[in-house]
């Protein structure tokens, strides 16, 4: 029987070992709810690089920020297409114009994989909130390329494959790598996804565009939604709830205020600067002066923020997002078939019956989207 890189069903799927072991004996599974590092013992010469790189098996060195913001990016059209406030796009831009390359995730072909960009103009395909789980395994090597040859890469992402990056990468060549997380609260599998839009027939591989946080709901291609304009669906319905995703990131150890990438960055929920909430503003943390410097060189307009409303208003930063009690329940009804829509509704009964009542408000012209 294959054994795992780490604990089973612990695996945060952030490819470090796959990109470290020459043998390539392992491979990421995942059943929807658990990934799972598997080394396939025929390959397998039992070096023990995996285990060294593997960030559940190890501790993870974690800063305190130096400085807090929020803000967002001065220009405005940016602003505008970007989920908050558009500070990836700023900054990725400063670290092209300075000579160096941007690592993120895009959405294309039914993937949520990892692309490397060198020019201002295409970084607009990494912007959006992607409410799923990407795909990191093959790009560190490609990163290691890049950093081999002395180009700098920015790489963007979830914290834990932030981690897995730094973590895959030779020491020596660490300085010229810098690294931004994202505050996020956990992460469903994409065949949960998949399954969610097969359920309205629609196949995900066929999709050019997918918006998870459109003004108006769950956009497809052109401008086409699931369900009513206004009313949140049930796939997101489960995730802002915690429902659905996998196992490991209820136990994630990168939710806390100290954290090991160079930049993070998030929603600044509670904001005080009210009059700019609905146009998106950004909360940014700085745990290097490399990260510090990147942050106050690029096209962002800063304003300070009160720490303790920040870690207040963002939970992730104090906390792993906590498994619902009946998860279990939920797992295995999904895993035996049943339809998520109505299995979320039996799960979130009182989040789904507002959104109705909602559609039927908007639908009456009783209340504004």
């Amino acid at each position: 029987m294959n054994k795992t890189v780490c604990e089973e069903n612990m695996c945060t799927g952030c490819g470090a070992c796959v990109a470290v072991c020459n043998k390539k004996a392992i491979t990421i599974s995942d059943d929807m709810f658990h990934l799972n590092a598997v080394i396939n013992n025929d390959l397998c010469i039992n070096c023990g690089i995996c285990q060294k790189v593997c960030l559940q098996q190890n501790n993870v060195e974690q800063n305190k920020p130096i400085k807090w913001y929020q803000g967002w990016c001065s220009i405005e059209k940016v602003r505008r297409f970007s989920a908050s406030g558009g500070i990836a796009w700023a900054i990725g831009k400063k670290f092209i114009e300075d000579g160096g390359v941007v690592c993120s995730c895009s959405f294309s072909d039914g993937a949520f994989k990892f692309e490397i960009c060198d020019n201002i103009e295409e970084l607009q395909k990494f912007s959006g909130s992607k409410y799923v789980k990407s795909n990191p395994v093959g790009i560190h090597r490609e990163i290691n390329k890049k950093l081999k040859a002395g180009v700098p890469v920015l790489f963007v992402g979830l914290p834990c494959q932030a981690e897995g990056v730094r973590r895959s990468i030779p020491e020596k060549y660490r300085d010229k790598l810098m690294t931004v997380d994202l505050i996020c609260h956990g992460t469903p599998s994409r065949l949960f996804l998949k399954k969610y839009l097969s359920e309205h027939e629609i196949i995900l591989e066929k999709l050019k565009h997918l918006s998870f946080r459109s003004k108006n709901g769950f956009a497809l291609n052109e401008g086409k939604m699931i369900g009513h304009p206004g009313v949140m669906d049930r796939y997101s319905i489960a995730f802002l709830n915690s429902l659905s995703y996998t196992e490991n990131c209820y136990k994630c150890k990168f939710a806390c205020k100290c954290r090991s990438s160079d930049i993070t960055i998030g929603d600044s929920w509670g904001t005080d600067l009210v009059c700019e909430a609905g146009k998106g503003v950004s909360l940014i943390l700085c745990q290097s002066e490399k990260g510090c410097n990147l942050i106050e060189n690029s096209q962002i307009e800063l304003h300070d923020v009160d720490l303790k409303r920040a870690i207040t208003n963002n939970p992730q930063l104090s906390r792993a997002s906590l498994q619902p009690k009946n998860w279990d329940a939920f797992v295995k009804e999904i895993n035996d078939g049943k339809n998520i829509d109505k299995t979320v509704f039996k799960y979130l009964k009182y989040r789904c019956l507002k959104q109705i009542v909602k559609k039927q408000l908007l639908r009456l012209h009783l209340l504004r989207k």
